[in-house]
C-alpha cells in the first residue's frame, strides 16, 4: 500500500505506524511525492485535502501537522456503530482517523494543567472517553477494524493480518505481609490500635500470626505460584519506608529473600513508589536496590497508585533503563485510557518524538472492582468479561492489575481469591488458550 499525504510529520509517521502497521499488519510507504503516488499500482490512500486524487480519501483535521498542545473542544459524533471525532467532509471516512487516534494514544489531554484527585492523578473524569462514555471501548482497535473492512472492499487483495487477542497477569506487590517483618513500634501500634477499637480477631489473628501458630494473611505466593500463567508479571517496591509506600525495609533479608526467589520465577518489574514520582534520585535508587537483590537488568515498571504525569514520568523511566511500563490505565475505573488495548510507543508531545518506551495499558484492577466502584464478585466477573469479549473482537491484550493480599481470601478481600480463579477461567475460554 501506498499513503500520500503533503506533508509527513512526526506526529503522522508515528500513527500511521501503530495503525497500518500494528493493528492492521499492512506493508506500506508514506510518500509526499505525489507523482509516486498517483503512477502507483499498489493499493493507495490519500491523506491530504485534494480530493480529486485516486485512492481510499481520508482528509486530514490538522491535528497531525501542529506543533505542541493547542486546547480545543472537541465533539463526539455517535451517530454511527462506533463514536468518533474529527470529522471532515467529503472523504471515504468522515473522520480524520490519524487525528483521533494521536489524541488518544498520545495521551494529548494530559499535557498541561488540569484537575487532579488527592493523589496528583489525572482524573478519569475528565477524560474525554469517559465524558462520552468509550471509556470501555478498545476504540483505535474498533476504528481500525472498521478501516480494514472499507480498504477490503477497495482494494480485495490488500495484504493484511489480524493481531491476535490474549491476556496477561500482572501483580504489584505493595504489603508482602500483613504483620510479619514489620518493626516492633508498627506492629504494637496496630494491635493497640485494634485492642481499642474492640476488634478482637484482629488482635488475635496479630499474635498468632506473630507466634507462628497462623499464616500472615498476605503471605499468598503459594497460591500465585500455583495458579500463574506464563504471562505472569509482578512488580514490588524497592525504596525506602513512606506514608504511601513500603511497610517492609527494603534491607530486610526475608524481603530481599522473597524478592530473590520471585526473580527466579516470574519476570520481576520496579514498583517506583509515590515519593520517586517527585524525586529522580529516589528512582535511581530503587532500580539499583531491585537489580542489586535479583542480580538482574529491570526494564519494567508500574507506577505506585498509577501516578503519571506527561511527559516528565516515561522521560524519567526512559533515563534509567526501563523499556516497558504498565502504568497506563486508571485506578478508578476500568477500561482503555488510551483507546487501546494494544501496546505501543510512547510518544512525547512536548519533543515531538517517538520514544523507546513500550507502553502495555491495562483494562481493569482488583481495586478498582472491589473499593471504587463497590462491585461484588458477580458484577465484577461481568465487567471484566464484557472488556474480554472486546478485546477477543478486535485484538490486544487483556492486562488486569491484582496485589497479593487480593488473593487472601479472608477480610475485605473474601471471596476474591475464587474469582480470580473463576476470572482465569473464564479468560482461558474467551482467548482459548
Amino acid at each position: 500500500m501506498i499513503i500520500y499525504t503533503e506533508h509527513i510529520s512526526p506526529r503522522l509517521n508515528y500513527i500511521v505506524k501503530f495503525i497500518m502497521g500494528e493493528l492492521l499488519k499492512v506493508e506500506y510507504t508514506l510518500t509526499e511525492n505525489l507523482s509516486d503516488f498517483s503512477n502507483s499500482d499498489q493499493a493507495q490512500i490519500n491523506y491530504s485535502l485534494n480530493k480529486e486524487l485516486s485512492g481510499f480519501h481520508i482528509a486530514p483535521h490538522g491535528l497531525l501537522s501542529e506543533i505542541g498542545i493547542k486546547h480545543r473542544e472537541i465533539k463526539v459524533e455517535t451517530g454511527r456503530e462506533f463514536p468518533f471525532f474529527f470529522t471532515t467532509d467529503g472523504n471515504d471516512l468522515n473522520f480524520d482517523i490519524f487525528s483521533a487516534a494521536f489524541f488518544l494514544i498520545s495521551r494529548y489531554e494530559e499535557y498541561g494543567e488540569y484537575e487532579k484527585d488527592k493523589y496528583g492523578r489525572f482524573m478519569s473524569s475528565n477524560s474525554l472517553a469517559f465524558k462520552n462514555d468509550f471509556l470501555q471501548l478498545p476504540l483505535i482497535n474498533i476504528w481500525a477494524e472498521n478501516l480494514r473492512h472499507r480498504l477490503l472492499n477497495k482494494f480485495p487483495d490488500l495484504k493484511h493480518r489480524k493481531i491476535p487477542a490474549s491476556y496477561a497477569l500482572t501483580i504489584d506487590i505493595d504489603n508482602p505481609w500483613a504483620h510479619l517483618n514489620k518493626a516492633f513500634w508498627r506492629l504494637a501500634g496496630g494491635m493497640l490500635k485494634n485492642f481499642i477499637k474492640g476488634r478482637w480477631s484482629e488482635v488475635n489473628e496479630r499474635i498468632s500470626v506473630c507466634m507462628g501458630r497462623e499464616k500472615d494473611a498476605f503471605d499468598t505466593y503459594d497460591f500465585i505460584k500455583k495458579h500463574h500463567v506464563d504471562s505472569t508479571k509482578i512488580f514490588v517496591l524497592a525504596g525506602d519506608k513512606g506514608k504511601y509506600d513500603n511497610k517492609v525495609k527494603i534491607n530486610n533479608k526475608n524481603w530481599r529473600k522473597l524478592i530473590k526467589d520471585l526473580s527466579l520465577q516470574y519476570s520481576l518489574g520496579l514498583h517506583p513508589s509515590f515519593r520517586s514520582n517527585n524525586s529522580f534520585s529516589e528512582l535511581k535508587e530503587e532500580k539499583k536496590n531491585l537489580e542489586e537483590i535479583t542480580g538482574q537488568s529491570t526494564t519494567l515498571s508500574r507506577q505506585h497508585f498509577l501516578r503519571m504525569e506527561f511527559p516528565v514520568t516515561y522521560e524519567k523511566l526512559i533515563q534509567i533503563g526501563i523499556n516497558q511500563d504498565f502504568s497506563m490505565g486508571y485506578a478508578d475505573q476500568p477500561g482503555f485510557r488510551a483507546g487501546t488495548s494494544t501496546p505501543f510507543k510512547f510518544y512525547n508531545i512536548e519533543k515531538e518524538t517517538e520514544c523507546d518506551l513500550l507502553i502495555t495499558p491495562f483494562c481493569v484492577m482488583d481495586r478498582t472492582l472491589k473499593d471504587y466502584m463497590n462491585l461484588d464478585t458477580d458484577a465484577a466477573l461481568q465487567v471484566v468479561n464484557g472488556l474480554a469479549e472486546e478485546i477477543k473482537k478486535y485484538g490486544g491484550i487483556f492486562v488486569s492489575i491484582w496485589h497479593n493480599e487480593s488473593f487472601s481470601g479472608s477480610g475485605e478481600w473474601k471471596g476474591w481469591d475464587q474469582f480470580y480463579l473463576s476470572m482465569i477461567k473464564e479468560l482461558n475460554n474467551t482467548f482459548a488458550l
